[in-house]
């Protein structure tokens, strides 16, 4: 219960240090990110854009937290022992990714009397490496997963069962298709006409949000991948123990897709002129 206690207090430390962070967002900073992005800031579109970044900010921090505490506290009710099992770092991308989408969805945009009738493609909203990375991903895991499912005595060295290994795959099946069908929707929905500044920056804050989605899930997708690599190098196969070494390098390279990947510059490739409907 100690434990518990002072587990609660740094939770409730690290939220609110997210909250005060989440709204450091000057006008240097908002521009900084204008630029990197192809956007001048204007009267008329910087208001958007420093509420965007400073909710965003926000949201994704409180997401990585909930990541972290959430289900701790729930492997404490059910009885189990926290960090083991479904309780991994997995979550904490689930969490930066709900962060983002909501920070999108819940954007109060510019009153417009009607919508714009421009096609928005998701390959214009979105690096092209993300959008083929988040595919290729998916194809791994569920590679990766079929070869320890297939392999004779997979984990056994380690105590391993194969049941992980097999939501792993179904995972891996459907993870690809849910955040192009989520992304896609992002980017489809509904644009007012407004001004050419306020769209363009409606356009920039699209972007970053299918970016900040795109690249944690493809950090939770790298996460997933470590599971059956993980079973492979408990085989008694030989040269599959190596696969311990990519399996640990799965951690390090989850983080980096959500924190590097997730704030890459982007100019959005806006489809012919603005129209209505």
């Amino acid at each position: 219960m100690v434990f518990g206690g002072m587990l609660l207090f740094l939770a409730a430390v690290v939220v609110g240090l997210a909250v005060l962070r989440g709204g450091q967002v000057t006008r240097r900073s908002a521009a900084f990110w204008a630029s990197e992005r192809g956007l001048t800031l204007t009267i008329e579109n910087e208001p958007m854009v420093t509420g965007y970044l400073r909710t965003a900010g926000l949201l994704r921090r409180i997401g990585v937290v909930a990541g972290l505490v959430l289900p701790v506290l729930f492997a404490w009710a059910l009885g189990l022992r926290p960090g083991s099992g479904w309780f991994g770092p997995g979550w904490i991308f689930a969490g930066y990714l709900v962060g983002a989408l909501y920070a999108e969805v819940s954007l109060r945009r510019p009153a417009g009397r009607r919508a714009s009738a421009t096609p928005r493609r998701l390959a214009d909203y979105l690096r092209p490496s993300l959008l083929i990375g988040q595919w290729v991903l998916a194809g791994l895991v569920v590679a990766a997963a079929t070869a320890a499912l297939v392999t004779p005595g997979a984990g056994e060295r380690l105590g391993m069962t194969l049941a992980p290994v097999v939501v792993v795959a179904a995972l891996g099946l459907v993870s690809a298709p849910l955040l192009v069908m989520t992304e896609r929707w992002l980017v489809r929905r509904p644009q007012p006409v407004v001004s050419p500044s306020q769209l363009a920056a409606d356009d920039a804050i699209r972007s970053q949000s299918v970016q900040s989605i795109a690249a944690s899930g493809m950090a939770a997708q790298v996460l997933l991948l470590a599971i059956p690599l993980v079973g492979l190098s408990g085989s008694d196969v030989a040269w599959l123990r190596w696969m311990v070494l990519p399996a640990m390098a799965c951690s390090v390279a989850a983080f980096f897709l959500c924190s590097h990947l997730g704030q890459l510059r982007w100019r959005v490739r806006r489809p012919g002129p603005m129209g209505v409907a």
